[in-house]
């Protein structure tokens, strides 16, 4: 009986170790890194939706389970060629107790060299349309869940991305933004959540901060050397998915670091105001209420006030320039022979006609 008993006792525990070192080989094994970034791809394409590739996933257990995972990328259309999005490392703490409860409770979410990538053809197509991106609680009021059914939320309210990337070009308006942040912060304090970075717009130095309030409010500052943008927004009908309009305001100490970020030449200097609402619902893009200042340092300075209307056909812009070649107290003499006129400004009108 004792004999029995102890062969019973070796084969327990044989089939224990057995069965940790096969969970050992699946989760944490380097072996089958592949194989699991294959399984996470599959699973993670079911829930978040998107055309997602990842290279190798690996978990831990240092101070609970971490899960974490490398070249993950997110393509686009085929024709657009540029992949929205590539991560080199994703790393995150997960609370595996209430996975059984279709409940995903992450921290300590750290993302390291992300890329995205944002571009529009000269036909107005973006690389990033017909992604079907899941709909993830961040931010979400308490208790709502993805579009996907799991209850999904940030145990520490806490993001923290480095060496991160995002590049714009628009082949229709020319606009080539390349902005390089070398740290960004995420956290949420008193249900909102707030951003702070660092980094580079087109080899200009600029500090980001910016927060999302729970009614889906949100405000956004770019601080550089000579300029500073603000831009304050609320959401259409009370929810962001429908759209949102923005108040944008910019406030230019030196137009030349301005030419700087837009990569144009500098021919001019000066300093200037600006301020515009764009609006963004139903598919459609629009400025209204455009108000620019300029005052060159030649003494010129211009105002420009009016709309664009729909960004896309202009058949509503209406604009008015109105221009001064003479500093207010450096006019010339009022002319008494006709060999004494000389043009002191223009006042320019510009309104758009339908398919005209």
């Amino acid at each position: 009986m004792f004999v029995l008993a102890k062969r019973l006792a070796l084969a327990a525990v044989i089939v224990v170790v057995g069965a940790l070192v096969l969970i050992w080989l699946a989760l944490f094994s380097s072996l089958l890194a592949e194989p699991r970034g294959a399984y996470a791809e599959r699973i993670l394409a079911e829930r978040l939706g998107g055309n997602l590739a990842i290279a190798g996933v690996d978990f831990s257990l240092d101070s609970g389970l971490r899960f974490n995972a490398r070249d993950l990328v997110l393509s686009g259309s085929k024709e657009s060629g540029a992949n929205p999005l590539e991560i080199t490392q994703l790393s995150v703490a997960i609370e595996w107790r209430d996975l059984m409860n279709r409940q995903l409770h992450l921290s300590d979410v750290q993302v390291s060299s992300a890329r995205i990538a944002l571009s529009v053809d000269a036909d107005g197509t973006a690389n990033w349309q017909g992604l079907d991106i899941a709909d993830l609680p961040i931010p979400k009021t308490a208790g709502e869940s993805s579009g996907s059914g799991w209850q999904v939320s940030l145990s520490d309210k806490q993001i923290s991305l480095s060496d991160s990337v995002i590049t714009y070009q628009s082949a229709v308006s020319g606009l080539d933004l390349d902005l390089e942040m070398s740290s960004v912060e995420l956290n949420q304090s008193d249900a909102n959540w707030n951003l702070q970075g660092d980094g580079q717009l087109n080899k200009q130095p600029v500090k980001i901060s910016g927060a999302l309030s729970a009614d889906q409010s949100f405000d956004l500052s770019a601080a550089f050397d000579e300029l500073n943008l603000k831009i304050d927004g609320k959401p259409a009908e009370g929810d962001l998915r429908s759209g949102f309009s923005a108040n944008i305001t910019a406030d230019i100490s030196k137009l030349s670091q301005l030419l700087d970020i837009l990569k144009l030449q500098k021919p001019i200097s000066g300093t200037g105001t600006a301020s515009a609402v764009f609006t963004a619902s139903g598919g459609k893009r629009s400025i209204d209420d455009l108000k620019l200042h300029v005052d060159l340092d030649s003494g010129e300075s211009l105002n420009l006030t009016g709309k664009f209307g729909e960004i896309r056909d202009l058949n509503q812009a209406t604009l008015k320039m109105d221009i001064s070649l003479y500093p207010p107290d450096e006019m010339p003499a009022p002319a008494k022979l006709r060999r004494d006129l000389k043009l002191t400004g223009l006042e320019v009108v510009l309104t758009a006609q339908p398919e005209g």
